[in-house]
């Protein structure tokens, strides 16, 4: 073999090595790509999502195509067991949902199911609930009427905070326990009506219902918490009833149209600015066995009859 022959070979043969190397990929070893438009996209328009729970199925999300719905229809069963709790921001921030239907097998709502459900403004609770969880209707700003059955002990912390529209609401005679900032922020609430079967109401429980004139405390409750009516700017009459033995800090703070308080000789305490600036409370009779608080009445005219 000539030199120029085998020169000729040896540049043949690096070519054809050159050309693998380059449809292979720089790396040398086989990397297959693949074009975006054929990856397999996740279907996010699915169903209700379920999940075993006790006996049953809870609905633990739910599907994105009712995201503009209007009216939500819950299914009471799901593969043969029944739908028996709605979980944890199941339907939260479903803006445009009016109206939900929620079936008779539904035994608990977890928390925040429908928070911020902006356009929400008639709820029927069935007779088989007997838990709703914290928040659960959270700034549902159109929520004007809502209808609870007869299963439900407890009224959860933050349940109806910020429901702005909320004019009336009378507590399920089932009830006996409304727990911390229940109320809250519920700025057009005009009425509410306590039965004496509840025994505890916790602090900031009312706290900035501005449009709250009147109220009757039920007559099992031992202890006015703590900021339970701050700022409840339109309250203009308060019956404390017997029993009650401590009224706690800031508990009508800022109520500037209060003019008429009782409070009964049962109460062994008014905490630290309890009846701040309260401008419209010109006098009231308290036991002179009451330990006060040197800043009880800090910012009011009040006068205090001891009787």
């Amino acid at each position: 073999m000539t030199k120029k022959l085998f020169a000729i070979i040896v540049i043949g043969l690096c070519c054809i090595c050159s050309a693998c190397s380059d449809s292979s990929g720089s790396s040398g070893g086989y990397s297959p790509s693949y074009s975006t438009n054929n990856t397999p996209s996740i279907d996010r328009n699915e169903d209700h999502t379920f999940e075993l729970y006790n006996e049953g199925y809870k609905l633990v999300s739910a599907g994105t195509q009712y995201k503009n719905v209007e009216t939500i229809q819950i299914p009471a069963q799901y593969e043969g067991k029944d739908v028996i709790a709605i979980g944890e921001d199941a339907f939260s921030g479903y803006s445009s949902l009016k109206s939900i239907d929620i079936p008779g097998t539904v035994i608990e709502i977890e928390d925040r199911a429908f928070k911020e459900c902006r356009s929400l403004d008639n709820v029927v609770i069935p007779d088989s609930v007997s838990t709703i969880r914290g928040a659960v209707f959270l700034n549902c700003t159109s929520l004007t009427n809502i209808s609870f059955g007869t299963g439900i002990t407890a009224i959860e912390g933050e349940c109806f905070k910020g429901c702005t529209a909320l004019e009336a609401f009378e507590v399920p005679i089932t009830v006996t326990e409304i727990r911390g900032n229940c109320f809250e922020d519920c700025t057009s609430l005009k009425s509410i009506i306590l039965h004496d079967g509840i025994a505890v109401i916790h602090g900031y429980a009312f706290r900035n219902c501005s449009s709250l004139e009147s109220i009757t405390l039920p007559n099992k409750i031992t202890e006015v918490r703590g900021n339970t009516f701050e700022n409840c700017t339109s309250l203009k009459s308060v019956q404390i009833p017997e029993g009650v033995t401590r009224i706690a800090a800031h508990a009508f703070r800022n109520c500037r149209a209060l003019s008429d308080v009782s409070v009964p000789n049962s109460v062994q305490e008014i905490g630290s600015s309890a009846f701040r600036n309260c401008s419209s409370l010109k006098s009231i009779e308290i036991s002179s066995k009451t330990a006060i608080d040197e800043r009880a009445f800090k910012e009011s005219p009040t006068k205090i009859n001891y009787k």
